[in-house]
């Protein structure tokens, strides 16, 4: 994966008890799935299936450089039970470490957890292409 602006970094990284999962990037930006891998697949129907798979909790958004005085910028959606501060501490320093951005960078850090989340999506372009399957 390049990622010029952001040191180097595996696709995947440790993120306390969670996995930070690389998801996409763009010139300024890197995104990360936040999740947990489990071998146990649970259908609608409440039974199970043996399936390893990767259960996204949650994400994190880094913009760098940035403009202006703040250098870099992070948004963190984070899964119930991590808003305890040394624990929002520890995911910003390991996200600054495994990007290669220096400890003493300035950032804000912008990190919460939601109840529900809304996906509002438009997957098809405009020559009825997709890379979803419904």
């Amino acid at each position: 994966m390049d990622t010029s602006n952001f040191g180097s970094i595996e696709d995947e990284f440790p993120v306390l008890d969670l996995i930070g999962r690389y998801a996409f990037k763009t010139r300024a930006s890197i995104s990360f799935h936040l999740g947990k891998y489990s071998e146990e697949l649970v259908l609608g129907d409440g039974s199970t299936l043996s399936v390893p798979h990767f259960i996204v909790l949650g994400w994190i958004d880094v913009h760098h450089p940035c403009d202006h005085h703040i250098k870099t910028q992070l948004l963190c959606s984070l899964p119930a039970g991590y808003n305890a501060r040394e624990k929002q501490k520890a995911i910003v320093e390991t996200l600054l470490a495994a990007l290669g951005i220096p400890a003493d960078e300035t950032y804000e850090a912008k990190l919460f957890h939601a109840e529900q989340v809304t996906l509002i999506e438009q997957t098809t372009d405009r020559d009825g292409m997709t890379d979803r399957l419904y």
